[in-house]
């Protein structure tokens, strides 16, 4: 994949000739080369140039993510199709096929018209081996408008236009909608290959919960004296009606001669005109303080209802971590 030391110190130089090739670069040519000092001096192209010495250092110390930073903010400062090539080869360093292939790519399409026959065929070559490690994920959804992520990093919204450029490997495939519930999928792609993924988001529902509501009832206790004491009358009422009843046919059973009753008839006529009374009296009572139970407790303000709670028990949740175990309960 490398270059010559000879052709690799040419394409620094061009690179670098090519970013700055600005009048404004002449200004800043005393300034450090560093790219807080670039940025001081509010020249694009200046601090590009910084932000490639550093990613090409980066690079030659193996720190391939930092130097894949740097060369890409200077792409974004200076973009010239020169620096795609070196954004290919880092991304090849790490692996990431796809990202080296799109550099590529874009390095022949952009410097089409600069590029040698030779220097062409030689990238060209290389996308070739690059192209032999990755693949394609047509993405498919139930729903339109499902924002897609491939190992997290988004890619656009379904409909997509195009299968998506991947690696070869396991690859994560995540679609995400408001209303729906995120999905994710992992698939293995080979080498040139077409994988076909649709991913079904389902509807959120709102979670419904049955509460157990409790009542409170009007009945208290000075409803239960009431009652009783109802119910004592009640039966004071009939033992008196029945007592009032048996002396009254008691009475009719008895026989006098003359005007005048005797003594006995008077004292039984009494009791039965008293008995009758009393029931009267236990009759009206038990009435009245039946009815005044009623009134007094059905007719005051209902209590709150009180939800019940639900009696649970202890639950214990394990979790596993990177190089850690972790228990959580409710008790």
């Amino acid at each position: 994949m490398g270059l010559t030391n000879a052709l690799r110190l040419l394409f620094v130089c061009a690179a670098a000739l090519m970013i700055c090739a600005s009048p404004a670069l002449s200004h800043a040519q005393g300034a450090p080369q560093g790219a807080s000092s670039a940025s001081a001096t509010n020249d694009p192209k200046a601090e590009a140039m910084a932000r490639y010495q550093r990613g090409i250092a980066l690079f030659d110390e193996k720190d391939y993510q930092g130097a894949l930073t740097e060369l890409r903010k200077a792409y974004q400062l200076a973009p010239t199709y020169k620096l795609r090539y070196k954004i290919g080869q880092v991304c090849y360093r790490l692996q990431d096929y796809a990202c080296a292939l799109k550099a590529f790519d874009a390095y022949l399409s952009e410097g089409k018209n600069e590029l040698s026959a030779e220097r062409k065929k030689e990238v060209e070559e290389e996308a070739a081996l690059v192209r032999a490690q990755v693949g394609r994920i047509e993405i498919t959804t139930n729903t339109f408008g499902a924002a897609i992520a491939v190992d997290d990093v988004p890619v656009g919204t379904t409909p997509l236009e195009e299968p998506i450029l991947v690696s070869i490997g396991k690859r994560k495939v995540t679609a995400t909608r408001e209303g729906r519930m995120p999905m994710s999928q992992v698939v293995e792609v080979a080498g040139g290959e077409l994988k076909k993924v649709f991913i079904n988001l389902p509807e959120l529902k709102a979670e419904t919960r049955t509460v157990n509501v409790e009542t409170p009832s009007k009945v208290t206790t000075l409803t239960w004296v009431g009652l009783g004491a109802t119910g004592a009358l009640a039966a004071g009422a009939i033992i008196t009606g029945v007592l009032a009843k048996g002396a009254s046919n008691d009475l009719k059973d008895m026989r006098y001669t003359g005007n005048t009753p005797t003594p006995e008839m008077e004292d039984k006529q009494s009791s039965v005109k008293t008995l009758a009374l009393t029931s009267d009296i236990f009759t009206t009572a038990a009435v009245l303080t039946f009815g005044t139970t009623m009134i007094l407790t059905f007719a005051r303000a209902t209590p709150a209802a009180v939800p019940r709670k639900e009696a649970r028990g202890p639950v214990v949740r394990p979790g596993l971590g990177l190089g850690s175990l972790s228990v959580s309960g409710e008790f």
